[in-house]
């Protein structure tokens, strides 16, 4: 062990100390290298809090994700519930404008229309009724050979298409 006198009181110390045990004068050498000791130290524990603070980070941005996209989900579904149940309602207030009798009295007046043209064969005729956008509200499928126009419809469409759909 290294040892110096003191400049105050002439005492003898080791040199690693910061002080004279004797009469407490500060040695210069001995305080800067317990500071840079200390010092030393403390950037270790900051590393280690770092890497403990990163992770801590982590940790809370994943449950932070996890709440963002729960309440999109939620978000999402709200506004899904909502469009749907705007389009019902407008799907019942525009689509169900005619009456039963009036749909009746149409059905009397178009149908036997509908029977002489596809009795004829003249399935465009038909097509060209079925598909009116004035007619769009009426239901078709009441009219008797409404299930066996379908299929000759299918039928023309896959001859045109070669089979292949959509």
């Amino acid at each position: 062990m290294d040892r110096i006198i003191c400049n105050n009181c002439g005492a003898e110390f080791d040199k690693s100390e910061v002080k004279c045990p004797h009469c407490g004068f500060l040695y210069a050498p001995g305080m800067e290298k317990k500071y840079m000791g200390d010092l030393e130290k403390t950037r270790e524990k900051l590393d280690v809090v770092d890497d403990e603070a990163r992770d801590e980070y982590k940790d809370e941005a994943k449950k932070s994700g996890k709440k963002v996209l729960i309440i999109l989900g939620v978000v999402a579904a709200i506004i899904l519930v909502v469009v749907g149940i705007a389009k019902l309602q407008d799907y019942l207030l525009f689509h169900e404008k005619i009456s039963a009798e009036e749909e009746l009295l149409w059905q009397q007046e178009n149908f036997p229309i509908l029977d002489k043209y596809f009795e004829e064969g003249d399935y465009d005729a038909c097509f060209d009724i079925i598909y009116d956008k004035k007619n769009e509200d009426h239901h078709f499928w009441d009219w008797q050979h409404y299930e066996e126009f379908q299929k000759i419809l299918d039928e023309k469409f896959e001859s045109v298409t070669g089979g292949e759909s959509g």
